[in-house]
């Protein structure tokens, strides 16, 4: 899957069609990463946390990078179970 997906992002960037390029590279990081990038479990992308610990962070309300950093370590613990 990924190999069709980097095959056809050189294909794109050949033919100088951005929009398929931009799709087909979307394509592979999610197919690499086994992740769509729109999905609300992006913190599973970090070593470490799982679908569980994802899941568990994403109830508390934790759905961005941006949000983990700002949490309150103590609560993410009680949560986690870490």
């Amino acid at each position: 899957g990924s190999r069709i997906a980097r095959c056809m992002k050189e294909y794109f960037i050949y033919k100088k069609n951005y929009k398929g390029t931009i799709s087909s590279t979307l394509l592979a990081k999610s197919l690499y990463q086994k992740l769509w990038d729109d999905s609300p479990y992006l913190l599973k992308q970090l070593p470490g946390i799982g679908m569980v610990t994802a899941k568990a962070l994403h109830s508390m309300g934790v759905k961005s990078f941006e949000a983990l950093a700002e949490a309150d370590p103590r609560r993410i613990e009680i949560v986690t179970g870490r």
